[in-house]
C-alpha cells in the first residue's frame, strides 16, 4: 500500500518527531540507528540501562555511516526519561499526602496490598510503600529541593534530553495536580537552571 497520498505534509521536516516507548535493547538500538525518538521510564535505572546504551549505539552506528553519506548529518532522535511525579512545598508534606492517597486508594479497592489491621497499621504500610516508590525510582516525589536533585540524579544516570511527568496518580485531586505543575515550572525548573 505505497500509493497513499497525505495531505497536508507535516511541517517538521524529514518528519514530526516519532517516538518509541520501551526498555528493549534490540528495539532501542534500531530506533536511536533511525534517528527516532526513545522513551523509557517507570522502572529502576539499572534496569533502563541496556536500553539506553543499545539507544546510543544505534546513534553512533547511524552517525557513523552517515558521515560517509552526508557531511552535514545532525542526529536528531531525543531520549526521554518517564516518571510519576509529585511535589509538595515541603517533604513532609509530600510524604503525608502520598500516604494518604495510597491508603484512600486501598480503601476503595477490594483485597488491597496493604493487609489487614486498625488504619493506623494499614496508614503506617501505606508510608512505607511511598518511600519504596521514590526509593525504587517509580516515582520522584518530595519538595522542590530534592525533585529537582532526583532530575539531575536521573539526568547524569541515563544522559536524558527530555523529561516526561506524570502528575496525574490515581487519587489526586486537581488542585494538587496543578500545585506539581507550578512547583515543577517553578522552583524546581529554577534548581535546574542554576
Amino acid at each position: 500500500m505505497r500509493q497513499v497520498a497525505i495531505h497536508p505534509l507535516p511541517a517538521q521536516q524529514p518528519h514530526p518527531p516519532l517516538w518509541h516507548a520501551g526498555t528493549e535493547p534490540v528495539a532501542a538500538r534500531w530506533i536511536g540507528g533511525q534517528d527516532l525518538g526513545l522513551a523509557v521510564g517507570f522502572a529502576p535505572t539499572p534496569r533502563l540501562l541496556p536500553a539506553v546504551e543499545a539507544f546510543r549505539a544505534g546513534q553512533r552506528e547511524r552517525a557513523e555511516s552517515a558521515r560517509s553519506d552526508a557531511p552535514l548529518y545532525r542526529p536528531c532522535g531525543s531520549l526521554a526519561l518517564m516518571r510519576h511525579v509529585y511535589v509538595a512545598e515541603t517533604e513532609a508534606r509530600a510524604q503525608s499526602e502520598i500516604t494518604d492517597d495510597l491508603l484512600y486508594l486501598e480503601e476503595v479497592r477490594a483485597g488491597g496490598s496493604l493487609g489487614e489491621g486498625s488504619r493506623s497499621e494499614r496508614r503506617e504500610h501505606a508510608a512505607e510503600l511511598a518511600v519504596a516508590l521514590v526509593r525504587d525510582e517509580l516515582m520522584i516525589a518530595g519538595g522542590p529541593e530534592t525533585v529537582a536533585a532526583l532530575l539531575i540524579q536521573a539526568r547524569e544516570a541515563l544522559g536524558i534530553d527530555l523529561f516526561l511527568a506524570n502528575v496525574y496518580a490515581s487519587g489526586v485531586e486537581t488542585a494538587r495536580v496543578h500545585r506539581t505543575l507550578r512547583l515543577l515550572a517553578g522552583e524546581v525548573r529554577e534548581r535546574l537552571l542554576s
